[in-house]
């Protein structure tokens, strides 16, 4: 009986191997076709302790004292300066040489190029081959009094599971890549028709696969909210063209992911519709927004402004200070600011007039992919002027939703 039991379970366990598993629609190291570069060397493959990362990365970046050599150092600034740079990888992932992008921070390179010229990376893979490779990056170089003085962040960094999108989107660019996506919707597109108010912005994303010729191959339902908003769109997919994907002119089979989201009191263009000819009707696509992404972020819905139409905030006592502040602010599941850090060190005086200012600022809470309520942490821009009106910017939105794009109910 015993015997004739194991028999039954090994074979049960066989049965199961062999079911073959839908693959992933999303990868985390190859975006059309191209598997990214990233440092190695300066760092470990893997990090057991959350202190240690702490340690290592801010924001997704590398704190120099990792990456800085001892014979070379950083310019004294008074404010946070920023600046983008090239690497130019060749194929084993050596850097044969380093361009500064910005032209305010070309003299500060000749006393920090040693460090960035001695890294090491992962070499790009293409084809199933080695490729060069320009890799951008963004440098934040910070006053003594901001902590660690600079931060050196890349495309991508399988340790922590960091991604960019404006920085992968910019390495496929600027070697031979052009993005799939949409080029037309059917003009006879039915909108999506509102029985009642609803709440928590609907939203559906497709992964849409697609030949050399732009053909569709496959459409699939990636994450979706509400199943009229959804079968409504997938109608208008039905009859919809797309633009394949190049590489160095000649077209190639990709895949992209289509975010299309409701918003009943944000109202903004898309960057995939409408046309920029306005050959098709607008009317219909006035709540929609459309986006193109190589992949989805955890986070489909970030907070929207509730209190600041039109991006203005009042307050009761006049702010002492004439400037723009950005802060970095982490927004919890009710919708309130519950900590803040400015990227300009404040002196206590006014940190504790910006603390008193963010606490009065509500946002609708974030909804991750599953459509569930999440901590965010994103980035805000106030403007100052010695006024009871304030100016607030959310950095996570579009310029085009900024800021007299916010409705109120």
């Amino acid at each position: 009986m015993i015997l004739r039991a194991a028999r039954l379970l090994i074979f049960i366990i066989i049965a199961l191997a062999e079911i073959p598993r839908a693959a992933p629609v999303d990868s985390l190291d190859s975006w059309l076709g191209v598997q990214f570069p990233y440092v190695k060397e300066i760092l470990p493959d893997s990090f057991p302790d959350l202190l240690i990362r702490n340690a290592v990365y801010e924001q997704g970046g590398v704190k120099s004292w990792l990456w800085l050599n001892p014979d070379d150092s950083l310019p004294y600034v008074l404010y946070p300066t920023e600046g983008e740079l090239l690497f130019y990888l060749s194929r084993d992932g050596i850097v044969d040489s380093v361009q500064l992008i910005k032209a305010g921070m070309r003299n500060f390179i000749s006393r920090y190029r040693r460090s960035l010229q001695n890294l090491k990376f992962q070499p790009a893979v293409y084809g199933g081959e080695a490729i060069p490779f320009i890799l951008p990056a963004h440098l934040l170089i910070k006053p003594p009094r901001g902590g660690f003085l600079a931060i050196l962040t890349f495309p991508y960094d399988p340790r922590i599971e960091f991604r960019s999108r404006p920085l992968i989107e910019e390495a496929l660019r600027r070697n031979g890549f052009t993005l799939p996506g949409v080029k037309y919707f059917p003009p006879y597109f039915c909108p999506f028709k509102i029985k009642e108010r609803l709440g928590n912005y609907p939203y559906v994303v497709f992964a849409v696969n697609l030949d050399s010729s732009g053909n569709p191959t496959e459409i699939i339902e990636h994450c979706r909210t509400y199943r009229d908003f959804s079968a409504t769109i997938s109608r208008v997919l039905l009859n919809a063209e797309f633009l394949p994907a190049t590489y160095k002119g000649e077209a190639i089979s990709s895949q992209f992911y289509l975010l299309i989201r409701y918003f009943e009191n944000l109202q903004y263009p898309t960057t995939a519709w409408p046309p920029l000819d306005n050959s098709s009707p607008l009317f219909p696509f006035d709540y929609l927004r459309i986006d193109n992404l190589l992949f989805p972020d955890s986070i489909l819905n970030p907070p929207i402004p509730l209190n600041m139409p039109g991006g203005q905030f009042w307050r009761r006592n006049i702010f002492s200070v004439n400037d723009s502040v950005r802060v970095l602010v982490r927004i919890d599941t009710l919708g309130e600011i519950v900590s803040n850090s400015p990227v300009y060190p404040l002196f206590p005086r006014y940190k504790s007039e910006l603390d008193t200012l963010l606490e009065g600022l509500v946002f609708t809470p974030a909804r991750d992919i599953w459509d569930k309520k999440v901590v965010f942490d994103g980035e805000i821009m106030l403007w100052l002027g010695y006024s009871e009106n304030i100016r607030i910017q959310a950095l996570w939105w579009p310029k085009e939703a900024q800021p007299g794009a916010l409705l109120t109910d």
